[in-house]
């Protein structure tokens, strides 16, 4: 049976820390543009997204006058918002390990010299010093760039090699208010990256022997592939016609939070399966906060899972692990405490 469901309480702290930091950067804004939405399907992206969209609402009283991920923006910001701040979504894609939205993050620095550009809560991950020399320049150069980081090791680095004010937040996704729940029918379900972030080898193999395993479902599709004909049309044939149409931008708004609502409530009902929930992917474990759900959060290979729970806390049903044996502990200790 699915239900709609209140996000469990543990998530109001984190929700008031984030609006309230965001609040303070604003200003005397009161308009805004978000861009760099996640036009794929990963359900934790998709999770930031909703989650500052609810943020950024109740903070300026209104939705985006401009958003676009990167394949739809057209240097045309100032067309829709000709001042207030522009905001660039959050992740785990500030650095070289995923370079089109971190090339993206540049290209909007550059492209707005004079304007506020706040970078929502990431995590920074840089593999060697070609990157880490360019993003110093671009963001050295302009005068009013601020920089959110969700953990202590990424805020270390940035105040250490970045020329820009630096702010530790929590991620977005704690801001979503409901969220949609299916009975649970397995004592433990597994979510397993299958991607360059995976630290555990084997890890998918390990787990299947304790019940359902899987990852977030097509991941690395565009989420275009399933668009009904009516979005198919306004994509490819309307926006790009009239691209300065205020109508346009809200329909193109209306998709993007559509899309975003419709995968966060896929992931939540694929969390629900388990009685105990076993991941590696760091969504897996706010999205377990969110329903108060038990869980055994594995590290991925940049740290960035384990980074972001020692700096917020585990809320009381979170366990941390790095490698094979300590969650083959973990798995042991916790079947033997259940009846």
């Amino acid at each position: 049976m699915t239900n709609k469901k209140v996000v469990s309480p543990i998530n109001k702290e984190m929700a008031d820390v984030y609006r309230s930091s965001i609040e303070k950067i604003r200003g005397n804004a009161q308009r805004y543009s978000l861009v760099d939405y996640p036009a794929h399907n990963n359900i934790g992206d998709s999770a930031i997204w909703v989650g500052e969209k609810e943020a950024l609402t109740e903070i300026f009283g209104k939705g985006p006058d401009y958003v676009a991920s990167h394949q739809d923006y057209r240097d045309d910001i100032e067309k829709f918002c000709k001042d207030g701040v522009v905001f660039i979504h959050g992740g785990g894609n500030f650095g070289d390990l995923w370079l089109n939205h971190h090339e993206f993050r540049l290209r909007i620095i550059k492209n707005y010299p004079y304007r506020r550009i706040v970078q929502l809560p990431q995590s920074i991950h840089f593999s060697g010093p070609e990157h880490i020399e360019k993003t110093k320049s671009v963001i050295g150069e302009h005068k009013d760039f601020h920089l959110y980081v969700r953990d202590q090791a990424s805020f270390d680095f940035a105040t250490k090699e970045l020329d820009c004010p630096v702010y530790l937040a929590p991620d977005a996704a704690h801001c979503i208010r409901t969220y949609i729940s299916e009975t649970s029918k397995h004592k433990i379900f597994s979510l397993v990256r299958t991607d360059k972030e995976s630290l555990i080898p084997d890890l998918y193999d390990l787990l299947s022997s304790y019940g359902p395993i899987s990852d977030w479902k097509n991941i690395d599709e565009y989420f275009y592939k399933d668009e009904n004909m009516l979005d198919g049309f306004f994509r490819r044939r309307i926006q790009y016609k009239f691209s300065s149409s205020k109508l346009m931008m809200r329909y193109r708004s209306r998709i993007y939070n559509r899309k975003a609502e419709e995968a966060v409530a896929n992931g939540t009902r694929l969390l629900s399966k388990g009685k105990l929930v076993i991941s590696d992917r760091l969504h897996a474990h706010i999205i377990c906060c969110l329903m108060g759900k038990r869980h055994i959060s594995i590290d991925n290979a940049n740290g960035k899972v384990r980074e972001y729970i020692r700096k917020w806390g585990n809320f009381g049903i979170t366990e941390l692990v790095d490698s094979k044996a300590s969650l083959l502990a973990k798995i042991e200790e916790i079947q033997k405490a259940s009846p």
